[in-house]
């Protein structure tokens, strides 16, 4: 979505999914560990993004809710 209406170019959004794509790989793996200092997940992966591929991963929940992008990566869908 924020690619179609010009928020994020197709490059921040590989950028952002290729993140994603290995946060959800360390998860699979279990060796995605939270830490009594991260404030919650949604926190935790952002910040985890942001280490990874700089200030795009900032971009990540623009003009979506947290509870917006859980259920969109719920169900697996990217737009």
């Amino acid at each position: 979505m924020l690619t179609k209406i010009g928020i994020i170019t197709p490059l921040e959004l590989d950028a952002i999914l290729g993140g994603l794509k290995r946060i959800k790989k360390e998860i699979d793996q279990h060796s995605f560990v939270m830490q009594l200092e991260d404030e919650d997940i949604h926190t935790k992966v952002e910040n985890i993004l942001v280490k990874t591929i700089g200030d795009i991963g900032k971009k990540l929940h623009t003009a979506r809710s947290r509870n917006d992008q859980i259920l969109v990566l719920s169900l697996g869908g990217n737009n």
